[in-house]
């Protein structure tokens, strides 16, 4: 699929969640043997919802990351992004985030995962339109109304000219941005790509989720269980995860580290359930066949789980009829029930805590196959804790993400 005599790696990583700015307090909370939840109750008086529990950002103050000037006028969306690229710039080894040059970088590229990023401001705006009138909207809220907001102002902080992409296809949006960037760089587009995934949690967007059924009708105390059948749904997270992609030559030139390589991707799509577990099973398929692995031999896998069971049971009959014969003590991980579900950004968390595993050695928030089917029968929360990466010649990690519209995919991460 890509050239994998000089692969494209990852050099560095960012992200503002739940636990702050730092990648590595976020994966000491990820490794945490507790499966409390970091939760907070929002209410929704304009909509007239319920009072729903989410995993917000805290711990973080975007003044010390980005600066104090013109930070009023721009989204919460877009706050969080510019702070992960900050912190994926210096991960990188390239210093303090600023324009590349003045006249622009043609080798820089920006692609964006976000679904709901200017729903808010779209709402408010066109509220205030309808209710007193146009001559009341403030002018320099109107780029806040465009879901491509964060990524035009992640392009306009570094000055970056080779391309600026936003992608919105829901729960898939992190992984199809992460092939989008690998694409770019093995056709010349572009020598590096900062990859972000950001979605932010506000009362427009839990309607949308509201609207959705993906929400907890009751027993809320019991949402955001990945694979567990007694999980009552999703528990909305918040923040951005940035990725620092090039080419492994590039990178050992200028002095990088690399990470992990991307090795391959899938997509498919599929309406009923019964036709998404094959779905599923084929996108798992062809980047096995694409990276030329064997399924016996990858290290573990990190699922798109994230409480709302008939999405969850869809990936887990999928894993199940393609490891449990060949791999059954391979390790599973949900990311989701520590920082919520991100929606558009979680792919490229889940990558993100991929390429931090195969440093660790530790799959974090996971089960051995075996031992996750065995819970599954049951209608009880399943504990995940962190587990060993199964040891094999070649280290790689499965990221498998589903949306509800029927879109799967999945994406192979290697240690280089």
């Amino acid at each position: 699929m890509w050239n994998d005599k000089d692969p494209v790696v990852v050099s560095g990583m960012g992200s503002v969640s739940v636990f702050g700015t730092d990648y590595n307090k976020l994966w000491d909370h990820l490794i945490e043997e507790s499966n409390a939840k970091n939760t907070s109750p929002l209410s929704n008086d304009f909509l007239d919802l319920p009072v729903i529990e989410t995993i917000r950002v805290n711990d973080w103050n975007p003044e010390d990351l980005i600066g104090k000037r013109g930070l009023k006028y721009l989204s919460l969306s877009t706050q969080y992004l510019l702070s992960a690229a900050v912190r994926c710039w210096q991960d990188a080894g390239l210093g303090d985030l600023h324009p590349v040059s003045e006249s622009g970088s043609l080798d820089l590229g920006i692609v964006v995962a976000s679904n709901l990023s200017g729903l808010q401001a779209m709402s408010n705006y066109d509220y205030i339109t309808v209710t007193e009138g146009p001559q009341f909207v403030s002018p320099m809220q109107a780029p806040n109304t465009l879901d491509n907001a964060p990524a035009a102002q992640l392009a306009i902080r570094t000055n970056a000219r080779a391309f600026n992409t936003t992608i919105a296809t829901g729960q898939c949006a992190g992984l199809d941005a992460i092939a989008y960037a690998v694409s770019a760089i093995d056709s010349g587009r572009a020598k590096q790509v900062l990859v972000g995934g950001v979605e932010e949690i506000n009362e427009r967007v839990l309607w949308i989720y509201h609207d959705s059924s993906v929400l907890p009708k009751e027993h809320s105390d019991r949402a955001g269980k990945p694979f567990s059948s007694d999980s009552t749904g999703w528990i909305p997270g918040e923040g951005a995860s940035v990725l620092m992609l090039e080419k492994l030559s590039h990178c050992l030139e200028r002095g990088g580290t690399p990470l992990g390589k991307i090795a391959s991707y899938s997509n498919t799509f599929a309406i009923n359930e019964d036709s998404r577990i094959h779905a599923m099973e084929r996108a798992v398929g062809q980047v096995f066949k694409q990276a030329s692995i064997d399924f016996s031999e990858t290290s573990g896998i990190i699922t798109g789980a994230s409480g709302f069971y008939p999405q969850d049971t869809v990936e887990m009959k999928a894993i199940n009829h393609l490891f449990s014969s060949v791999n059954p003590e391979i390790p599973i991980s949900s990311l989701k029930g520590a920082i919520g579900e991100t929606y558009g950004a979680s792919g490229v968390f889940q990558a993100a805590a991929g390429l931090m595993a195969f440093n660790k050695g530790i799959l974090p928030k996971s089960m051995a196959l075996s031992d996750l089917n065995d819970h599954a029968q049951e209608k009880i929360p399943v504990d995940l804790a962190p587990n060993h990466l199964k040891k094999t010649k070649r280290q790689s990690i499965v990221v498998t993400s589903q949306d509800l519209s029927g879109i799967t995919n999945c994406l192979m991460l290697e240690s280089v």
